[in-house]
């Protein structure tokens, strides 16, 4: 039986697709989010360390996170919540954000840092609302804007809904483990991390 065109085409769409996903794949660079041992015991720092890994994790697929075999470690560090001095019902979230050689029994040597901070509301009620996501996802897109980055955090190429579709998936995550407060800094953390790691790799020559 003579094939037409087109089922001659979708093989070729599907074989061509799935090579770019492996390749995608085997890119992926391998990273081991840690965080001080003094912080091990901080809710706070382990609720910023569980909602960057979830992002990265679920929406990132240029990153695979792992324990053993990095390629880096990747460091959360310096957490500090305040209340913004104008409106005390604004937090004021902190930290910073160490790229380091690989570490197992040290913290590896510093290639890189970059510090992150934001604010947001804890007393608003989880979940989120698409829009308040929308919101705050429109502003970390505001923030990163002319980075030239083609990731989830560029929120203008996906649109703020898919995004806040993520986020909303993200927070079920944390619910079980996390106070509303913490789930919200998290889920903002995750999205400002993965534009920081993002510049902090192409700086060591990936993605070029």
């Amino acid at each position: 039986m003579k094939r037409t065109k087109l089922q001659i085409f979708i093989p070729l769409v599907i074989i061509l697709l799935s090579s770019i996903l492996f390749q995608t794949n085997a890119q992926s660079i391998k990273i081991d989010i840690k965080t001080e041992l003094s912080d091990k015991a901080s809710n706070d720092v382990q609720a910023i360390k569980a909602g960057i890994i979830s992002t990265l994790k679920d929406h990132i697929t240029w990153i695979k996170v792992v324990n053993v075999g990095e390629d880096y470690s990747f460091w959360i560090k310096n957490l500090s919540l305040t209340p913004k001095k104008d409106n005390p019902f604004i937090t004021i979230v902190s930290f910073n954000l160490e790229l380091r050689t690989a570490a197992m029994f040290s913290q590896g040597k510093l290639i890189i840092q970059q510090p992150i901070k934001f604010e947001y509301d804890p007393q608003q009620e989880l979940p989120l609302q698409q829009k308040e996501l929308e919101t705050y996802l429109s502003k970390i897109n505001k923030d990163i804007s002319g980075a030239g980055i083609t990731t989830i955090a560029a929120i203008s190429t996906l649109g703020t809904s898919i995004l806040a579709q993520a986020c909303i998936k993200t927070a079920a995550f944390l619910q079980k483990d996390f106070t509303a407060a913490q789930q919200k800094s998290a889920i903002l953390a995750g999205y400002y991390t993965v534009h920081a790691l993002y510049s902090m790799l192409k700086k060591q020559g990936h993605f070029n």
